[in-house]
């Protein structure tokens, strides 16, 4: 911080005609003393915030630190170190393997397996409808064989 102002004030303080008339001849004292207190204000205000920056700059950086290593704890998958596109293909296959095994337990399931054939022939009958379609078949057949499958289940 520039330290002119502050030297500035106090020459302007020093100057007897700038201390103000007190009656019980104590100005000097109590001007100098003012003066001192408002150096050592400053002075104080400005080693706080050098102490201040320089403690959110740390607190930044460990941050930052610690976001990097939770992403590479997290993120490296092959456990080398880094995250690269090794673990990208890592990932890929978890993600992969993940959705096969889902998809095999839907398939599996009875509710399914009903709903695709009603889909099947909705759409084959409705290929003969001009006005529907075999989109739209498909969908009413898949609603029919789904409401098939839940009055089977209530037998």
């Amino acid at each position: 911080m520039n330290e002119k102002p502050v030297e500035e004030a106090a020459t302007v303080a020093d100057s007897p005609s700038s201390a103000p008339p007190d009656s019980s001849g104590k100005a000097g004292f109590t001007y100098a003393y003012a003066k001192d207190s408002a150096r050592q204000a400053v002075d104080a205000v400005v080693t706080g915030g050098k102490v201040a920056g320089a403690k959110l700059t740390d607190a930044a950086r460990a941050t930052g630190e610690g976001v990097k290593k939770a992403a590479v704890v997290i993120g490296d998958l092959n456990k080398d170190g880094k995250v690269d596109h090794e673990d990208r293909e890592i990932a890929a296959a978890k993600v992969k393997e993940g959705a096969s095994t889902i998809g095999r337990w839907i398939a599996s399931h009875p509710m399914i397996k009903d709903a695709a054939a009603g889909a099947a022939i909705g759409a084959l009958a409705a290929a003969a409808l001009p006005l529907i379609g075999p989109v739209v078949g498909a969908g009413l057949g898949a609603a029919v064989g789904v409401l098939y499958s839940f009055k089977a289940r209530k037998r």
